[in-house]
């Protein structure tokens, strides 16, 4: 090979260029170059984050009542629908409750229809010299203080009737047994756990995403779950507005779209940033800025990228079809005509 060529071939090299990429110069400053557009040559980094599936209700499900437990009808992994029956407490002490303050409320309705009837009469009599403005104020107050009773009773009645529906503990919500807490024959204080409840239908995946990556989510929340080998689609619900001093992360809440994973899967949460990239080795250096050459008619134009940095992909803002000089572009000046 000439000297010339061999010399040549070592510059080319310490510039990064074979002597491939080398364009073809034409009289009059034009150049062969290659070129491709900012749609075609873009690239977007990855952002990933550990993301787990959560249930929206994990519930440890309690009693009201001070009771002996007679009833758990279900076991571990059962199934439930919302209103079924978790478990039954002894009830009868309530029940008679019930039946005594039901018969006191008879009671009292009965002479509230003696008094009436009575007031009824000395109504008739009122104003004459058989029945006393005295009497008469007394049997109306009799009514009145009968009525009163009565009322009370009816209400105690009611919130007698509303303590043995809870006798009966049913499911909130639609889910499954997790856990048996309580056993027959046991008498739980209440709000003392009988069983705990999973809702397995209303999930979410909780990210944890370092702060410095948040700004990266895409703005239509779109992103995917890494599960083994399967991306499920997930979108954006909440960003949680806190910090964690220790980790440095926030915790991203996302909805899954489709397919729903079983609670306490573990995988990775993957997203893309919105915001394209000129390749490294597309950039360029002219007067002290880092750019790329773009077709602006016929000639090449160079194009500042801020914020690029040498050998890193570097943010653009280019129109998506603008044509960007991919091949030759080491040789190119502001201006030079390009084939």
């Amino acid at each position: 090979m000439p000297r010339f060529a061999i010399m040549s071939s070592i510059l080319l090299a310490m510039l990064g260029m074979s002597i491939r990429d080398v364009p073809a110069q034409t009289p009059g400053g034009s150049v062969a170059v290659r070129m491709a557009t900012a749609r075609d040559v873009a690239i977007f980094r990855e952002f990933s984050a550990p993301a787990t599936v959560v249930s929206l209700n994990d519930s440890h499900i309690a009693g009201e009542l001070q009771s002996v437990i007679e009833d758990l009808p279900l076991q571990v992994g059962d199934p439930v629908n919302k209103g079924d029956v978790l478990a039954r407490l002894d009830c009868r002490d309530f029940q008679w409750e019930v039946e005594r303050v039901d018969a006191q409320s008879d009671g009292l309705k009965a002479r509230l229809d003696l008094a009436q009837r009575q007031l009824n009469r000395a109504d008739s009599l009122k104003g004459s010299s058989s029945m006393s403005e005295q009497d008469y104020d007394q049997r109306r107050a009799e009514v009145q203080a009968l009525s009163s009773e009565l009322r009370a009773a009816k209400a105690a009645l009611k919130a007698a009737r509303n303590v043995v529906s809870k006798c009966v503990v049913r499911a909130p919500f639609d889910g499954i047994v997790l856990e048996r807490v309580a056993g027959l024959g046991e008498l739980p204080m209440p709000g003392t756990p009988l069983l705990r409840l999973l809702d397995y239908r209303n999930l979410e995946l909780s990210a944890q995403i370092l702060a410095e990556d948040v700004a990266a989510l895409p703005d239509d929340g779109v992103a995917q779950f890494e599960l083994g080998q399967a991306r499920l689609p997930v979108r954006l619900r909440r960003l949680v507005p806190v910090v964690n001093t220790v980790s440095g992360n926030q915790e991203a809440r996302f909805s899954f779209t489709e397919a729903r994973p079983p609670v306490g899967a573990a995988g990775r949460l993957i997203w893309r940033d919105p915001q394209p990239y000129i390749p490294a080795e597309l950039v360029v250096r002219r007067q002290g800025k880092l750019g790329v050459f773009v077709n602006q008619g016929g000639l090449a134009r160079f194009h500042p990228l801020n914020g690029a940095q040498e050998g890193h992909p570097a943010p653009f803002d280019l129109a998506a079809d603008t044509p960007i000089v991919t091949d030759g572009r080491y040789l190119l000046e502001e201006g030079m005509s390009l084939h």
